[in-house]
């Protein structure tokens, strides 16, 4: 009998097992397996990773156990960081930014994008000045 949690297969552990038991009762079969395979359970801070990326495909070669910091370089070395490129309200110029910051500012409605802190305080004292001189221009009217 097995059940899922979440990607991974949970299966009834033997008594004997020495592993991290879930209810009582069960563990990861992939866990499982490699206990069987080599007879060395599992250490705070390691982990089995599925080569295939397949978390189903639970065969001895297809595992390899890691370190935690391992896992995480080696996942993290999957994703690549996609830039956006931008021109600066204020100069003119482009320059690039990560797309997820982009996502993120135009989301919460974000219109001006500067190229460094310089470039942003010019624009900002020029809309400051400019919203000064109409404000002057209708108390006198």
């Amino acid at each position: 009998m097995y059940m899922r949690n979440g990607k991974y297969i949970l299966v009834l552990a033997p008594q004997e097992y020495p592993g991290k038991k879930y209810r009582g009762l069960y563990c990861y079969e992939h866990h499982l397996v490699w206990w069987m395979k080599t007879g060395e359970s599992l250490k705070a801070g390691e982990v089995i990773h599925h080569k295939n990326d397949d978390k189903h495909d639970n065969r001895f070669v297809n595992l390899k156990k890691m370190t935690n910091r391992e896992h995480s370089k080696l996942h993290g070395a999957e994703k690549t960081i996609t830039m956006v490129i931008l021109e600066c309200t204020q100069c003119g110029s482009s320059f690039k930014k990560q797309k997820r910051f982009f996502k993120f500012f135009f989301k919460k409605g974000q219109k001006n994008w500067y190229c460094n802190r310089k470039c942003m305080g010019r624009h900002q004292i020029a809309k400051n000045i400019h919203s000064k001189k109409s404000e002057v221009i209708q108390m006198a009217e």
